[in-house]
């Protein structure tokens, strides 16, 4: 196995036999607090970079009783992320009350190849004898890829605020730099759907 796998496994061991340790609430009471909380639940929906992970620059905890549900896709698009927000929205109460926040970075690796350069890279990657299978799955994949964090984060943010099963939610777009960390909201419930983009120089 791994190194790395079995260093996870001991410490997977050692979190669950802890002293802190205690199994969590059944699903069904959970949902019912979700549901009954006014203000609704927190959704993020973030990229799949190791390098910025929300639970970390959130500072969410269960010791702070912060922790929101994490969504994480790659560049955090929305497209590749909406199947999960819609099971949400059917189990839980997400459509109908709580906060979105959709979390774009700078530095990401969608931004460094086209949706044809990583269609091209999978394929070449594939046996003769599955090319014509592989081809056939990724003819409608769209990967997202970014051309301006600014833009991406807009038209995301653009696709749940015109979603049908979003419209009790407040969504916001958030664009954290890597270079320092901090985030900023660039959209939010005062944005209008038609605004001019301004860029403020993320890459």
């Amino acid at each position: 196995m791994d190194p790395r796998i079995q260093g996870y496994l001991e410490n997977n061991r050692k979190w669950a036999e802890g002293k802190d340790y205690q199994a969590p609430v059944k699903f069904k009471e959970m949902q019912k607090k979700g549901r009954d909380r006014e203000d609704g639940t927190v959704i993020v929906v973030a990229c799949t970079d190791p390098r910025v992970t929300p639970e970390e620059f959130l500072g969410m905890s269960t010791e702070a009783g912060n922790k929101a549900t994490i969504v994480r896709v790659a560049g955090g698009r929305v497209e590749a992320a909406m199947s999960t927000l819609l099971v949400l929205s059917a189990v839980g109460n997400a459509g109908k009350k709580g906060t979105i926040l959709l979390i774009h970075h700078t530095d990401c690796g969608l931004a460094t190849a086209s949706d044809e350069e990583i269609k091209k890279t999978l394929l070449e990657s594939v046996d003769e004898e599955s090319k014509e299978e592989a081809e056939m799955l990724l003819n409608d994949t769209e990967f997202g890829s970014i051309r301006s964090p600014e833009k991406s984060l807009k038209e995301d943010w653009k696709k749940l605020r015109r979603s049908p099963f979003f419209t009790g939610m407040d969504i916001y777009g958030l664009m954290q730099d890597t270079k320092t960390g901090l985030l900023e909201v660039l959209f939010d419930l005062r944005t209008p759907i038609h605004t001019r983009l301004v860029s403020k120089g993320y890459e």
